[in-house]
């Protein structure tokens, strides 16, 4: 019994020995990826605005060069309780336990068994039992890294998946930030319509009062009681306006909820950001990242195609016992070792199509990636263009808000003397108070404009805030 029992720890042994060297074997991969990522040659170096490009600070969340704690607020719930955002998690999740799954095949598959079985024969002359257990292990010795290449495919597979969250988390602090900003620009339209509404039935009487004195025609009152209709008419649509915006900013927040939003003004835009370098992209912009994460894991299926057509050995071992009681089962091992050289010959051309079709999707992933940086550098590019004209039509138009206001009060004070048709008067009324709305657009917009820069731009705030999570 004791030479026995030797005998079986001396087959343990042996076998834990062999899936050790299996082990270690599948380790010396002869295939490669090819690193197509790398063949990206167009990026500029620097941008074309003229702006001078210094290093990026994009360790802190873009938004807080707004300084408001509402905004910050907003934002922050939105990151943790968007419902896209959660699904995002959830197919990372996925990804990584599938990549987890697939990655397995790379270690010695062990399964333990225990079998019993009773005959009764006819006639019933003895009960006959059979007892038997033991352990199976099967192997592929990965001599050509087609193992390795398809779990290395699933790691980068997970890897696109979590830049992919990352990415929406970047799309959604914008839409928010942006969705915020037209609820304010809205509101503050609403409170000078209700000015300008105001002032225009002032003036409605005022002509219905001089109409009375015979000093106006009724032509002048028509014309005035249009102009008041006109500016009610407004009204409805900039309400329906700030209402759309919130119920989108409340889907953004994860809930059916309208949010507070009790800023009264546009907030003032900050110095222009240190823009970095185009090639600073690559790094920054997780969307970029997640293409080209996307490419190296077609790059490996590649090579897991090419090497399903070489040859493969298979090794399967197996420490086994019978016995007719199961006090008996340990008394006898038997230990058996299979190995096999498999070689394809004919498959219908089954493995080079999917050689064929591996290549294909790496070619497409190619151009998704380039396709994906040089939009990158034109969506920073246009932000920026955006911003400086902007800029530019912002002065233009504050000095023709005050040329239109002049114009108007010139314009009321020369036809209160009668020297001037009410006609002018409400050619300069149309035109000071639509540039009155103006300027909230126009401020808006350069926001938005200032946003779109932040968002082209990426960061590394992305990372950190996960890191802080």
């Amino acid at each position: 019994m004791k030479n026995c029992f030797k005998f079986n720890m001396i087959n343990v042994f042996l076998l834990i020995y062999l899936c050790g060297i299996l082990f270690f074997a599948s380790s010396c991969t002869t295939l490669k990826p090819v690193g197509a990522a790398e063949s990206i040659n167009f990026i500029p170096e620097s941008y074309s605005t003229g702006v001078k490009s210094k290093d990026s600070n994009n360790e802190v969340a873009w938004w807080q060069s707004f300084q408001s704690d509402e905004l910050n607020n907003l934002i922050s719930t939105t990151l943790s309780k968007n419902l896209s955002i959660d699904q995002a998690w959830a197919r990372f999740k996925q990804s990584k336990e599938l990549a987890a799954k697939r990655g397995a095949a790379i270690y010695p598959n062990l399964e333990i068994n225990l079998n019993v079985s009773e005959q009764d024969p006819l006639p019933l002359v003895y009960d006959a039992n059979n007892w038997s257990g033991g352990i199976a292990s099967n192997y592929e010795l990965d001599l050509w890294g087609r193992i390795n290449a398809i779990k290395s495919s699933a790691k980068l597979d997970a890897v696109t998946a979590k830049q992919a969250a990352e990415t929406l988390m970047v799309t959604l602090s914008a839409e928010v930030a942006l969705k915020w900003n037209e609820v304010i620009a809205r509101r503050l339209e609403l409170a000078v319509l209700a000015e300008q509404i105001s002032s225009n039935k002032t003036m409605l009487e005022l002509i219905e009062l001089r109409f009375n004195n015979s000093l106006a025609s009724a032509l002048d009152v028509f014309q005035q009681k249009q102009i008041v209709e006109s500016s009610q008419a407004l009204r409805p649509i900039l309400e329906r306006q700030e209402k759309l915006a919130l119920l989108e900013l409340s889907t953004l927040l994860g809930t059916t909820k309208l949010p507070e939003i009790n800023t009264q003004y546009i907030v003032k835009i900050s110095p222009l950001p240190e823009l970095g370098l185009p090639i600073d992209l690559l790094s920054n912009r997780p969307d970029i990242k997640a293409a080209k994460s996307s490419l190296e894991a077609s790059d490996w299926l590649v090579v897991a195609a090419k090497a399903d057509r070489l040859p493969a050995i298979r090794i399967s071992s197996k420490l086994s016992s019978t016995g007719e009681s199961s006090s008996e089962l340990f008394d006898n091992w038997i230990t058996t070792f299979l190995g096999g050289l498999t070689m394809p010959f004919f498959d219908s051309g089954q493995r080079k199509a999917e050689r064929n079709r591996s290549i294909a999707l790496s070619e497409e992933r190619i151009g998704y990636y380039k396709e994906t940086v040089l939009k990158a550098i034109q969506e920073v590019e246009t932000s920026l263009a955006l911003e400086e004209t902007q800029k530019k039509y912002i002065n233009s138009l504050k000095e023709q808000l005050k040329a239109a206001e002049n114009s108007y009060n010139e314009a009321i004070s020369r036809y209160q003397n009668g020297a001037l048709e009410y006609t002018t008067v409400l050619l300069q009324l149309n035109s000071f108070q639509q540039l009155q709305r103006s300027m909230i657009q126009a401020k808006e917009k350069e926001i938005a404009y200032r946003i779109a820069i932040h968002r082209s731009l990426g960061g590394k705030w992305v990372e950190n805030l996960i890191k802080g999570d």
